[in-house]
Parts: structure tokens; sequence; C-alpha cells
């Protein structure tokens, strides 16, 4: 296992979490030191440089799907990172993309966002009737180290699709 790796991942996120919540910016230093953890993990575990196109693509779809959406919503060009997502959430993406292999990635993205839409909304329900601005890049961060903790726990492999299909598939 690579321990330095997980170390600096580990770092940054608890960095990003305190920073984003408190503050409601993220550092670009956490971003590098979270890189970095990322890069060192993906270089001595699992090389797969091609795996890192597809989750960076899927990635930038959806950013792009994202802006259409709400430049059709208000009927003209809405540019997301200045009203919708901040900047640090969107370079978040990055380092998060060599942490998965493209299924993984895929199933991790939308059941974390899945999650953390369905929180914001018993939010507002049961407590809160304001409108939610959602930190993001902490709430992705708290379901890492939730999912990295499982998958530690549990044996499985992030960079194993075929494991994840067979998982589901049964």
């Amino acid at each position: 296992m690579n321990y330095l790796g997980y170390i600096l991942l580990g770092l940054s996120l608890i960095w990003i979490i305190r920073d984003d919540f408190m503050t409601r910016t993220i550092r670009l230093e956490a971003l590098v030191l979270m890189l970095l953890g990322s890069s060192f993990i993906i270089y001595l575990e699992h090389p797969k440089p091609l795996l890192i196109g597809f989750n960076l693509s899927f990635i930038l779809v959806q950013l792009i799907l994202l802006s259409i959406y709400f430049s059709i919503k208000h009927r003209q060009w809405i540019n997301i990172s200045k009203d919708y997502l901040g900047l640090g959430d969107i370079l978040f993406f990055i380092p998060l993309s060599l942490l998965f292999s493209p299924f993984y990635f895929v199933v991790f993205f939308v059941l974390s966002l899945s999650l953390i839409l369905s929180i914001v909304l018993i939010r507002q329900v049961f407590f809160v009737k304001a409108q939610a601005n959602i930190p993001l890049a902490a709430a992705l961060s708290l379901t890492l180290l939730l999912f990295l903790s499982l998958e530690y726990g549990l044996g499985w492999d992030r960079y194993n699709d075929l494991e994840l299909i067979q998982t589901i598939h049964f």
C-alpha cells in the first residue's frame, strides 16, 4: 500500500473539508496536495493513463451539460463557475478523477452527488427553509473519505471495474 499517497490525500481532504465548510473557499495548496497524493496513488498502484482521460472527459461533459441547462433556463449564456460552482469545486474534480477506474468513477460521482442532494433536500424540508449553498468539495471529500474507508475495510479495488460490475449484477 502506498502510504505517502494516502497520507497526502487524507490531509488534503481534511484541509478542503475545513476550509470549504468554514470559509466557503478552497485553497490552491490543498488542491495541489490532493493532486500529489492522487498522483502517487495512481502511479504506484495503477498506472493507467487512459482511465484518467475518460474520467476527465466525463467531468467535462457534465460541466458542459450543466452550463447548457442553466443557459437554456435563463435564456442567456451562463458561466457556471461564476454563479453555481466555484472554481475550487471544478478544480477538485481533477485529482478526484485520478482515484477511480471509469465505471467506479461514474458510480462514485453519481452516488455521491445523489447523497449530497438528498441530504440538502432533507435539510431544506425539515430544518432550514433558506436556499442551500452546498460546500460541494467538502461534501465530496467526506464521501470520498467514507468510500476509501469502506474500500479498505471490505477489500474493494476501485480500479477494477469488472469487480464492481459483478457485485452490482448479483
